[in-house]
């Protein structure tokens, strides 16, 4: 009997092996659908610059060092003729007791100022459905993009 079940044990998991062996298979060599897939010259780029946000405990307490949009803001500053920026958590919800810098407030800001400066930079700011709690809301920040004349485009998941 536990010859048997021990049989039929490894003949399905040697059939689960196989089927997942040939889905992954399936997955890596069908094409890409149509439209998402695009190919084009190539360009020299700059070198790359490598940017960090930390956030961590010392014994003097905690210590915050953040670059990003320190040079995201200096981007936006010289921006001539186009920003395309796309965002994820775009909001100033947050739960919890913590403090956290106010950077969706900023960055609205800037780029608001920036319209303003310069009217005719085309902005784009892309985000995606968590920003408006799924159409149930619209951030202040997402808002008072769209008010300044601000392209805002929210990415649709299906």
């Amino acid at each position: 009997m536990r010859h048997v079940r021990r049989k039929s044990i490894a003949i399905v998991a040697v059939f689960l092996a196989a089927l997942w062996t040939t889905m992954c298979i399936r997955g890596v060599s069908r094409p890409l659908p149509a439209g998402i897939s695009f190919s084009g010259a190539e360009h020299r780029g700059v070198p790359v610059e490598f940017l960090v946000d930390l956030t961590y405990q010392r014994d003097s307490g905690q210590v915050v060092e953040q670059t990003i949009f320190d040079r995201v803001f200096q981007l936006i500053d010289r921006a001539e003729r186009f920003i395309l920026i796309d965002m994820f958590l775009f909001n100033s919800e947050h739960g919890g007791d913590r403090e956290y810098l106010p950077l969706a407030e900023r960055l609205s800001e800037r780029l608001i100022a920036k319209k303003r400066a310069s009217p005719d930079v085309q902005i784009t700011f892309i985000t995606d459905e968590i920003n408006t709690f799924y159409g149930a809301y619209t951030s202040p920040e997402i808002r008072s993009l769209r008010d300044n004349g601000i392209t805002v485009v929210v990415t649709d998941p299906t």
